[in-house]
């Protein structure tokens, strides 16, 4: 991570330049998601979903180029391979974004809103701006946040009981590649040997315990977003899924035509 400079100041935590990062979040969101859901182009709703993806690769292989070329193979080993949640979540977005896999977005759904979010809030970001990585960090970590926000409000998909249960077993298994990658490489993806620079409230308690504590509030939160979508009325399901089953929808016709038909959006658990 770079350390503060005068060129680089240092970054403070909801000063004015966060603050923006995270307004500029909400609008960008809420612009996209609702151009997704209302307009009455398909092509533009791809659009906007493939422009996403690609904004998304595209970013992360800038990121890399300019890691080796400023700080070396060997730094870019220790630090920036994508191997912390919110680095693949990079990847599985875009991937959501182009394919509408349902089990993909409920992996980014759980990762992104129970975890990238608390990234944006408490960021392990050591520069700000207008330093390339308070740039970088805030780029793509609402990027990934927004594509989220495009596939929940934007084309309606929701998440299933099985998905969080899926997705929090995925987060174990994680724990154990990653663990292992720490240990061969001396790192510390995902944060198993050390918490994170900066100041967050999740990480008071000492090594190994914080890990203990971090995996059952995510599945507390994770639940909580799912709760939303288990008590929603029966009828408002019924109607959903009628709606994208194509019976009289001539929307989900128009998708079907574009490649934008989703693929069983939140049916029965």
């Amino acid at each position: 991570m770079n350390a503060p400079s005068p060129l680089q100041p240092e970054f403070v935590q909801f000063g004015s330049a966060h603050l923006a990062a995270i307004v500029a979040l909400v609008i960008v969101s809420t612009i996209l998601s609702m151009t997704v859901r209302y307009s009455s182009s398909p092509k533009a709703r791809q659009y906007i979903c493939y422009g996403l993806a690609l904004f998304l690769l595209a970013m992360e292989l800038f990121d890399y180029i300019f890691t080796v070329t400023h700080n070396g193979v060997e730094y870019f080993l220790q630090h920036q391979l994508p191997l912390h949640v919110c680095g693949i979540a990079v990847y599985l977005t875009a991937y959501m974004l182009i394919t509408k896999k349902q089990l993909i977005f409920e992996i980014v759904y759980f990762w992104a809103l129970g975890g990238t979010t608390q990234a944006i809030l408490t960021p392990a970001v050591s520069t700000g701006f207008p330093s390339y990585r308070f740039f970088q960090f805030f780029l793509a970590h609402s990027a990934v946040i927004t594509g989220v926000c495009i596939a929940v409000f934007g084309l309606k998909m929701r998440p299933r009981l099985k998905g969080l249960w899926f997705t929090y077993a995925l987060s174990w298994l994680l724990v154990f590649v990653v663990g292992g990658i720490n240990t061969l490489l001396d790192t510390n993806y995902m944060y198993l040997c050390n918490p994170p620079a900066g100041i967050s409230p999740f990480y008071f308690l000492q090594w190994p315990w914080y890990i203990l504590f971090q995996s059952a509030l995510a599945l507390v939160l994770f639940f909580l977003l799912w709760l939303p979508f288990a008590l929603r009325p029966k009828s408002a399901t019924l109607k959903f899924r009628l709606t994208n089953t194509g019976r009289g929808s001539p929307e989900t016709t128009r998708d079907k035509k574009d490649g934008l038909k989703l693929e069983k959006p939140f049916l029965d658990d």
